[in-house]
């Protein structure tokens, strides 16, 4: 038979996307992770967000599942690095596993600066770890 009609054009989806952070080396205590990098100062380790869009989960590992309680903070600056607060998305876990995740809401516009905190309690992840941002573009 003959082709029908085509419908009408369907609503526009959010966008979304990811930021990955992540280290191969050692990270202690109380540091910030960046691209490859972590250090102390969140400033070394911040990546900018290129246009007005929602944090909306993050994703954490440790890459080793025999580490104790660790935690990871989305931690934002909206002064060029002058300061940094932490966000309402935060993961924390407890071996055996080395994951977890969290989702939430953090409105964050361009030009804003985003890191990730972690936090071991104790001693450095010999291992690295790795973080995953999720986020939606209207």
């Amino acid at each position: 038979g003959a082709t029908g009609a085509t419908g009408a054009t369907g609503a526009t989806g959010p966008g979304g996307s990811t930021i990955y952070l992540a280290t191969d080396q050692q990270i202690s205590n109380n540091q910030f992770l960046g691209l490859g990098t972590s250090e102390a100062d969140p400033v070394r380790t911040n990546v900018v967000i290129g246009q007005n869009m929602t944090l909306t989960g993050l994703v954490f590992s440790t890459r080793d599942h025999s580490i104790g309680t660790v935690s990871a903070t989305v931690y934002i600056s909206r002064d060029c690095g002058r300061t940094f607060q932490p966000t309402e998305l935060q993961v924390m876990f407890t071996g055996p596993t080395c994951f977890g995740t969290d989702t939430g809401a953090v409105q964050v516009n361009a030009g804003d600066l985003v890191t990730v905190l972690v936090n071991t309690g104790g001693p450095a992840l010999p291992r690295g770890v790795a973080a995953t941002i999720l986020l939606s573009i209207p």
